[in-house]
């Protein structure tokens, strides 16, 4: 996040932010998609429990594909701001509603010019029965990360990022 813009008073505010956040909500983003060469990724890597991805591509230029990848996956949007470089999607459940995952992702400018990172977490839930004062109910409960799951993602996500044109 960025700090806002100074109000004709001189105060930042949090209003100035939610206002500028309005604006950017309503301005369209598709033409930030601009290159239509073939994008290379660079390196694969994990760190902790982040996916690493080295994209030979401005963030501008990735966007919209890395968007549409997740849109094809079945996944809406909670967060989308590409001048800040984060995507976080919306919780998916599974049919049955007992689980349910998200994403976030957060990119940001290489070392070398015309390079992007990114950088990409999966969190993972299941419904569990508790005990309550009352009696049983369900909350959503964290689960161990799924490796396969994760690099399989990743895998479908480079390769869509290399074929999209």
């Amino acid at each position: 996040m960025s700090i806002p813009e100074e109000s004709p008073e001189g105060e930042r505010t949090f209003s100035d932010f939610q206002d500028r956040t309005r604006k950017q909500e309503n301005s369209d983003f598709t033409d930030l998609s601009t290159n239509d060469e073939q994008i290379i990724v660079a390196e694969i890597s994990t760190l902790d429990d982040q996916h690493i991805i080295v994209v030979e591509a401005t963030r501008y230029e990735l966007w919209e594909k890395i968007k549409s990848f997740w849109r094809g996956e079945g996944y809406g949007f909670e967060l989308d701001y590409p001048d800040l470089g984060v995507l976080e999607t919306l919780w998916l459940e599974t049919s049955d509603g007992l689980v349910r995952s998200r994403y976030k992702i957060f990119a940001e400018n290489g070392k070398e010019e015309g390079t992007t990172i990114v950088f990409l977490s999966h969190q993972k839930q299941e419904l569990v029965q508790t005990d309550q004062a009352y009696g049983e109910d369900y909350e959503w409960g964290e689960m161990d990360r799924d490796e396969k799951m994760q690099a399989s993602i990743v895998e479908r996500l480079r390769n869509s990022l290399e074929t999209q044109v």
